[in-house]
This record gives C-alpha cells, sequence and structure tokens, in this order.
C-alpha cells in the first residue's frame, strides 16, 4: 500500500450481501463472548474495491469484538449526503482523546484496553485500515468514550451503476502471507491441512513432532505467527509442549489452536489453561479460517 503497488480495482458492490457475510464470519466469536452482532442496511449499491473494502471491514469488526466486553456491535449502512455511510459501533471500553490519533498508527495498541493482555494482536489493524481507506479515497473517522464505546465510519460513493444481489466474494483474511506451524502426526491430514492453509495465501510449515520442530528452530527456521497443533502426537506426546516450547523462545505473545477429536473436558481445560482455542476433528474450514483470522488480529 505505501509503495502503490495495491491499486483498487473499482466496481459496484452490493452492500448489503457483502455486510452479512462478514457479519457471519464473526458471530461464532460475538456469542462465545455473550455478545450481540447485528447488521442494518437497506439496499444500495457503492463503487469500491470488494476485496479493501472487506479487509477494512473485517479489522473494524475484528477490533469490535475483542475490545467489546458487555453489549454488543451493530454494522449499520445508510445513505448520507449523496453517498453512503457505513458504521461500526461498539459498546466496548472505549478510546481516551490522547489515543484517537495513536490508535491509526504502526504497532500501538492500548494500554487500557480491557481483554487486550488476554488477546494478542500486533497493532497493525487500524494502521492497515487507514492506508486501505486512503487508496480507496473513502473518508475514515472515529468518535469513542471512555467506558462506553466507539463508532468508526466510512465514507463510500454510492454507484449509479446497479449491482444484482448476489453472495459477496468470499471474506478477505489476515491469513496471507502469515507463517502458520501446524504439528500433526498422521500424514494426510497434515498434508490435507498444509493445502488448505496453502490455499488461504499462509506460509505453512508442517511437523509431525516438537523433536522437528526444535530442529528447525535451532536450524534458524523462521518464527511462526500462529500454531495449529494435535493434541494427541505419537508416544504419548502432547502438542500443548509445542506451544509451551515456542512460547518460551518468543518475545510476543504465540496464539495457538489445539486441534484434536476427544471432547473429554479434561482436555478442554488443559487447552484452556494454557491460552489457547480448542477445534474439535473433522476440522470445518469454514470454523478454522474464521478463528485464524480472529487470533492473527
Amino acid at each position: 500500500l505505501d509503495a502503490g503497488i495495491v491499486r483498487p480495482q473499482l466496481q459496484p458492490v452490493f452492500l448489503p450481501g457483502l455486510l452479512a457475510e462478514l457479519a457471519e464470519s464473526f458471530k461464532p466469536f460475538a456469542e462465545r463472548k455473550g455478545l450481540r452482532l447485528a447488521v442494518r442496511c437497506p439496499d444500495i449499491t457503492v463503487t469500491t474495491d470488494v476485496m479493501l473494502l472487506q479487509r477494512i471491514l473485517q479489522n473494524l469488526v475484528s477490533n469490535a469484538v475483542r475490545y467489546t466486553g458487555a453489549g454488543g456491535i451493530v454494522l449499520a449502512a445508510r445513505r448520507r449526503a449523496g453517498g453512503i455511510r457505513v458504521d461500526v459501533f461498539d459498546t466496548g471500553c472505549g478510546i481516551a482523546a490522547e489515543e484517537r490519533d495513536l490508535v491509526f498508527e504502526e504497532f500501538f495498541r492500548g494500554g487500557a484496553r480491557t481483554g487486550a493482555a488476554e488477546e494478542p494482536g500486533l497493532g497493525l489493524g487500524l494502521s492497515i485500515v487507514r492506508r486501505m481507506a486512503q487508496a480507496l479515497d473513502h473518508p475514515l473517522t472515529l468518535a469513542s468514550r471512555p467506558g462506553h464505546g466507539t463508532r468508526v465510519t466510512l465514507g463510500l460513493p454510492l454507484s449509479e451503476v446497479p449491482a444484482a444481489p448476489a453472495p459477496a466474494a468470499p471474506v478477505a483474511t489476515r491469513l496471507s502471507g502469515a507463517h502458520v506451524l501446524v504439528v500433526e502426526n498422521d500424514a494426510s491430514t497434515a498434508d490435507a491441512l498444509a493445502r488448505l492453509l496453502q490455499n488461504w495465501d499462509a506460509r505453512v510449515s508442517t511437523f509431525r513432532d516438537l523433536a522437528g520442530v526444535r530442529g528447525a528452530v535451532e536450524a534458524g527456521a523462521a518464527p511462526p505467527d500462529i500454531l495449529v497443533l494435535d493434541y494427541h502426537l505419537d508416544d504419548g506426546a502432547c502438542g500443548l509442549d509445542v506451544a509451551a516450547y515456542l512460547r518460551g523462545r518468543s518475545a510476543s505473545p504465540l496464539p495457538a489452536i489445539v486441534t484434536t477429536a476427544d471432547h473429554s473436558e479434561a482436555i478442554e481445560a488443559r487447552v484452556a489453561e494454557a491460552g489457547a482455542e480448542l477445534v474439535h476433528k473433522p476440522i470445518k474450514p469454514a470454523q478454522l479460517r474464521s478463528l485464524l483470522t480472529y487470533m492473527l488480529a
């Protein structure tokens, strides 16, 4: 974006379909926190780049879910002054006045945000949002009250050419270029998982056990951004041991997803205690993709 290589491909986009698809992908995470997630959008068509707009709104909704402890999030579109205004409202912790410009800077993570310590992020989301909005020439504004919530507003031009109501393109994720480290002792499962992640434009490293991971690290392998670990490995080993090893070598929080076909409460408790997310096998691709996107925020 900074180099001008990303060039928006403007086209008519039917907004209700795009917003509905986006809300559906985040609904499981909102429900897990007891939050409401609502969409309000009339039948309107805007002129934008569909992939860039999806990425912008995905970042905004992800932040809203992440930093809202009670209440909910509303994704609303309405006609305003010859154009369209899209608002992402939340009832979260809010942003102090002195931080409202800083949140759009790279790597800034507000220190007073409830739950931030439990859900690691890189602090790049809103910086990327601002760059994409500027590339699209879509005005971006933020209003917030600490303790009450935040509203981020994006201005879009109304399209003079109608677009047929149709399912939106697949929601773009933060998986593009992300390094996912997979530990899975079943070769066919590991291969299928690697192909799935690569189809989502992620970089993937696969291993059978902790020894393989340790050998790669000692040989200078690039650090991962997120882990996908099988709970039961060969010879009674546990995937959580891989998470403990890599987290001990990482200066920043390292998110992890643990997969298993075992539905026992003991495993669920161990995974939760380790600060990881649990996904039961057989893995549902849509669930995995949404979870990876949310955890990489």
